[in-house]
């Protein structure tokens, strides 16, 4: 009968000496010759009967009818005995009963490539049926307090022979390139952008509660100093905190209860190798992570005893004396887990090697993603401004490139305020636009803000009325309705708006969601959460933009800037919405007299602006066009597109210009430098920019401390007016070699 809760609460005090006395037992039987997949012999295993089938399946394609459960221990008929786990419960009911009969007896676990998905993801059994399994007749290889066959395995071994190790780091890079890990559905992304820090330094929770971190003396305290030691040695660095996946399905408890918004929690799914290629340490228990950091080469500190401990590869914080004279190189653990110590099997129970299980957990893979992400119709909300909306333009197409994306149908759900952009230059690759008013929407600013910061039944009511003007606002007014989609994709900034549009999710309903993470403590609520902090001190827009449809679909290769025809037409646009970063009309008038009269081009202003009394020498120059105050974009679009040369105040115009390829002088007062001014040598077309700052930022510029730049320029008070003439004059010589 299966022990309820009360009654395996009850044991649990004597459970741990039943685990040293089975050790103890192991360590003293001495016989390592009986096959453990030895399938004529019938052997018992540590869980209930129910649960071999649901939890464990492989053991019964391997052992056949062959295996039995724990659930009636005194009508067991077998004198060989599998311990699942070391989970305290469990061990106690069996252990006796193999230490009676002096039976052979194996800890068994799920090797490091193990399945699509575990086996608590409802998803079909191909997708969850293990395909490796590892046996050990003294210890778990978890639990380095005693000596293990892997250990064992470890130590006996010699060095390599130069083309083994070619092979074998074969193997590694393999797993590498293929992120190949123990669960293979979480979302491969790996333009991962987190946090304001060039140092990354990522902390590995486990599963409450598991017999890894149970058995060997792990415990919340244990956990905070980690956290407390990644914090103490790494003030110039950013904390990633990585949650385990079950605790995520589970929503259970954490080892780390510390909320403090200068952590980044990633309660979402990722690909542990995309991961950790992004971070430069690594404080670990005993997580598979640790040991896959180091397949890396990434600095590892260890708090656990895991087999992986102990060699000269970590940093030990609990030193295990009987491996300190045997140094191994990376290439030696990795032969001695994944191909002397662990077993691999077919879908039928047969066992195969490292290859043959790789290859078919890839093609299930494929077939998984195949079945979860492919989208025949797309919605893109992109409800921030024109600046962020051209930006994106770029890296959103090179979802065409994805094969989740590449047949699908894509409409946008945008604002009103930048329609002539989208609908003037990519109707190419949106079929349908769909509009809603909402920058300039008071009412839905409004609850966006008192929502944000609303609770209780005040927020409950705020909800509700979010929700029933969303669905108006969002869907019945722009003839957007549920059936419509199947994906829907939210690049949106603005976490207020990011909330709120949650709600309108909920309306939809669609096949999957895509969006940016939270990075606090809370689960995600988007199918696929894409990791980017969205720091506007630290990365460029368009990075961030690149980043989050590179995680959808692979990034593609940077095209060169087209080459430009000789400079014949001018376009400036004057005026923006804060008074210290307009650069005075007049001196726009004194540049554009200077072009038409020294260098015969024609030259147009536009942009909201009051139009100055104008000298005589301007208003009769026929090559000067003055069409100030506010255009439809489309024809905004229209005149930069016609243009060769674009000289612009810092706005939303300017990203136009360069994403039209055109040579484009930007005057600003050092405003948002780091995250919309500045683009960094990489964008294909940073060599036809040229930036006129203010004679003040020049100097922070120089400087080189990108922290107080990055600071300062969160909100740029200084007078634009200080940028001289004859500077811009100098920038557009320079970008007119071109």
């Amino acid at each position: 009968m299966k022990l309820n809760k009360e009654q395996q609460n009850s044991i649990l005090g004597s459970s741990y000496s039943t685990y040293r006395a089975l050790i103890a037992y192991l360590a003293n039987r001495g016989d390592s010759s009986t096959s453990s997949l030895d399938r004529s012999k019938t052997v018992a295993v540590s869980v209930y009967d129910d649960q071999i089938d649901s939890h464990q399946p492989l053991l019964r394609k391997v052992y056949r009818d062959n295996i039995q459960g724990m659930s009636d221990v005194n009508r067991l008929w077998t004198d060989r005995y599998l311990f699942w786990g070391a989970k305290f419960g469990r061990i106690d009911r069996l252990a006796a009963r193999a230490m009676q009969n002096n039976a052979p007896a194996w800890f068994v676990e799920d090797s490091y490539i193990r399945s699509v998905v575990g086996s608590l993801v409802k998803e079909r059994k191909e997708y969850s049926l293990s395909c490796s399994l590892t046996f050990d007749d003294l210890a778990p290889h978890y639990d380095g307090n005693y000596p293990s066959r892997i250990e064992q395995i470890i130590q006996a071994q010699q060095p390599l022979a130069p083309s083994e190790a070619a092979e074998v780091r074969r193997k590694i890079d393999s797993i590498i390139d293929t992120r190949l890990t123990k669960y293979n559905d979480q979302p491969i992304m790996d333009d991962v952008c987190i946090g304001a820090r060039d140092k990354k330094v990522l902390i590995i929770l486990q599963s409450y509660g598991d017999a890894s971190v149970e058995v060997t003396g792990g415990d919340t305290a244990v956990f905070e100093r980690m956290l407390s030691d990644a914090i103490n040695e790494n003030p110039d660095a950013d904390i990633l905190v990585k949650t385990h996946p079950d605790t995520i399905i589970k929503s259970n408890r954490s080892y780390i209860n510390d909320r403090s918004d200068k952590l980044h929690f990633l309660n979402f799914r990722i690909n542990p190798i995309s991961l950790l290629r992004y971070v430069d340490k690594v404080y670990v228990y005993s997580s598979q992570m640790g040991f896959e950091a180091l397949l890396l080469d990434k600095q590892v500190k260890i708090y656990g005893t895991p087999w992986y401990a102990g060699w000269g590869l970590t940093e030990d914080v609990k030193p295990i004396s009987r491996r300190a004279d045997y140094p191994r190189t990376i290439e030696q653990l990795f032969k001695a887990f994944y191909l002397d110590y662990s077993h691999y099997f077919d879908t039928d129970g047969a066992e195969t090697t490292l290859e043959q299980a790789s290859n078919n957990i890839l093609s299930l893979r494929k077939q998984f993603f195949d079945e979860k992400y492919r989208a025949k119709k797309v919605l893109i909300i992109k409800l921030d401004g024109i600046g962020d909306y051209i930006l994106a333009r770029d890296p959103m197409r090179s979802l065409k490139t994805s094969d989740y994306f590449k047949d699908a149908e894509f409409s946008l759900l945008g604002d009103s305020g930048y329609r002539g952009v989208p609908e003037a230059l990519d109707g190419d690759f949106f079929s349908n636009f769909k509009w809603v008013n909402r920058r300039a929407n008071r009412f839905m600013n409004w609850l966006e803000r008192v929502r944000h910061d609303a609770g209780g039944t005040r927020r409950k009511v705020l909800d509700v009325l979010s929700y029933l003007y969303l669905v108006y606002s969002m869907g019945i007014k722009t003839g957007i309705r549920k059936s419509d989609y199947d994906c829907i994709v939210v690049c949106c900034w603005n976490r207020r708006l990011r909330n709120t549009i949650l709600l309108f999710l909920r309306w939809m309903k669609p096949k999957y969601t895509v969006g940016l993470a939270t990075m606090d403590f809370k689960k995600s609520r988007y199918s696929i959460s894409i990791p980017i902090s969205g720091d506007h001190l630290k990365y460029f827009r368009y990075d961030l933009e690149k980043a989050f449809f590179s995680a959808l679909a692979p990034a593609q290769e940077s095209l060169p800037s087209v080459q430009q025809a000789k400079t014949s037409s001018v376009v400036m646009v004057v005026g923006a919405f804060h008074a210290k970063r307009r650069w005075p009309i007049e001196r726009y008038l004194e540049v554009a007299s200077w072009l038409s009269k020294e260098h015969g081009l024609a030259v147009t202003l536009i942009g909201e602006s009051e139009l100055p009394t104008l000298p005589k020498n301007i208003a009769d120059d026929k090559n000067i066009t003055l069409s100030l105050g506010r255009l439809p974009i489309e024809q905004v679009v229209s005149l930069i597109s016609s243009s060769s040369l674009v000289i612009s105040n810092d706005t939303g115009f300017y990203h136009l210009a360069v994403a039209l390829h055109k040579r484009t002088v930007v005057i600003s007062n050092g405003n948002s430098y780091s995250t919309f001014l500045h683009y960094p040598d990489t964008h294909p077309d940073a060599l036809n920019i040229r930036e006129v700052l203010v004679p003040e930022f020049e100097k922070m510029l120089k400087t080189q401390n990108m922290d107080k730049v990055r600071a300062f320029t969160r909100s740029s008070d200084l007078d634009i007016a200080t940028v001289t003439v004859e500077k811009v004059k100098a920038a557009v010589i320079d970008v007119m070699k071109i």
